[in-house]
């Protein structure tokens, strides 16, 4: 016990300094600050090792990093308050409570709301994703929240894909792929719900996308949310030759994929059932890991 505790001690000594180095970084430093979000996330996982911790801690990487200010107290206060709220969110959400807007003192807060449910419901017969099925958010605020929890979800899910798939599918090419799934799928979604529950998330987005895929179908290269609803895919022929200079459609069809795989990352595919088959686990990974 005293080992563990010894070596706890030293491992929050080493976060606290990566952390402290982590905010010091601007979005000139994306390397740097690459290697930290790594290292910073590999201590944490560490210090808190139970199942359950897993998710709160992508949650909080999302919703609370950003927020941690040095003058005002140590990284391990931060952290071990913001996942005990957090933990206590993921109860109420699995309860089927959901956050909305209310008025208190004639203010508007957020508060949980209990007895309604927001579970996305996948039809076993339906080959879409969870991704594909976001509702559009135009009507209240609280359909709004509904879409954010689940862009929220997903991004955790893509950026902590080392950590979540199991020994078997934890290898570079198969988050290779659910990498450029994700990114296909988040233009589809951008076009279909707006911008408005992606702009949260705008960073980590742009983080989970794999970047050469989107330069790759898309017309011009974009950064932000705002320049992918405004812009159009290149043309299925532009990608494919010999493919009609039109539209490819979303999600786009396997023979893209093989075509900038090949010939941008040396991969020698020959038949797009390769492309088929990772695209059902990738489905399989999301119901799994959203519903």
């Amino acid at each position: 016990m005293k080992k563990e505790n010894q070596r706890d001690s030293l491992l929050w000594e080493k976060l606290e300094c990566l952390v402290a180095e982590w905010k010091t970084l601007d979005a000139d430093n994306d390397a740097v600050r690459q290697r930290l979000n790594l290292e910073i996330t590999e201590t944490m996982l560490t210090l808190f090792p139970k199942p359950e911790d897993l998710e709160a801690l992508g949650v909080f990487w999302l919703a609370d990093m950003e927020k941690y200010d040095p003058g005002r107290g140590s990284f391990r206060n931060f952290v071990t308050n913001r996942l005990k709220l957090r933990k206590e969110d993921m109860k109420l959400q699995d309860s089927g409570a959901h956050r909305g807007t209310v008025k208190e003192n004639g203010e508007k807060r957020q508060r949980w709301i209990p007895n309604i449910s927001l579970d996305v419901q996948t039809d076993a017969e339906d080959s879409r994703t969870p991704q594909d099925q976001q509702p559009s958010p135009q009507g209240d605020g609280e359909e709004l929240l509904e879409v954010e929890d689940l862009v929220r979800e997903l991004v955790t899910a893509i950026l902590l894909l080392p950590q979540l798939l199991n020994r078997q599918d934890n290898n570079t090419a198969r988050i290779n792929y659910y990498r450029m799934f994700f990114t296909d799928g988040t233009v589809a979604a951008l076009h279909s719900v707006g911008e408005e529950p992606y702009i949260p998330h705008e960073r980590d987005l742009f983080r989970a996308m794999k970047l050469p895929f989107l330069d790759f179908f898309l017309e011009h290269d974009c950064r932000t949310v705002k320049e992918i609803l405004g812009t159009d895919l290149k043309s299925y022929g532009q990608m494919v030759p010999g493919r009609p200079m039109k539209q490819p459609g979303q999600p786009l069809p396997n023979d893209i994929y093989m075509q900038y795989l090949n010939t941008r990352e040396k991969a020698e595919l020959k038949s797009p059932s390769t492309i088929t088959n990772q695209r059902n686990s990738y489905r399989a990974f999301l119901k799994e890991t959203l519903c």
